[in-house]
């Protein structure tokens, strides 16, 4: 049975990455997904996927919210859940982790899938 192993690294931080959020959010529930990063009090949407490789902060919603807003609201019909280690055994989950390798982790994260 193959898992994925949220982070192998000692300090236990995981994130994915925006192009992981991206593939698992059209192949499990057939959505696009928005990324915005707040720079000087707004946020800003981020659509270059070389710019979203190097974000060092966003926030992902469900809906376009424009190209610079305010504010993005702190509730679930706005904001993505973020992918946790419920989704260890999940099959799309694993799949996409298997297909990007390194590239399915954000920042200093070190997420892998293994054979248990």
């Amino acid at each position: 049975m193959k898992k994925v192993i949220f982070d192998i690294s000692p300090l236990g931080s995981f994130q994915f990455s925006c192009e992981t959020y991206i593939i698992y959010y059209r192949e499990k529930y057939g959505q696009d997904i928005f990324f915005y990063t707040r720079k000087d009090g707004k946020y800003f949407k981020v659509e270059d996927s070389e710019e979203l490789r190097n974000l060092k902060n966003r926030v992902i919603v469900h809906r376009d919210l424009g190209p610079v807003v305010e504010m993005i609201p702190h509730d679930l019909d706005t904001r993505v859940l973020p992918l946790d280690e419920e989704l260890e055994e999940d099959e799309i989950l694993i799949s996409i982790v298997e297909r990007l390798g390194e590239g399915a982790s954000w920042k200093n994260s070190n997420i892998r899938v293994v054979e248990v």
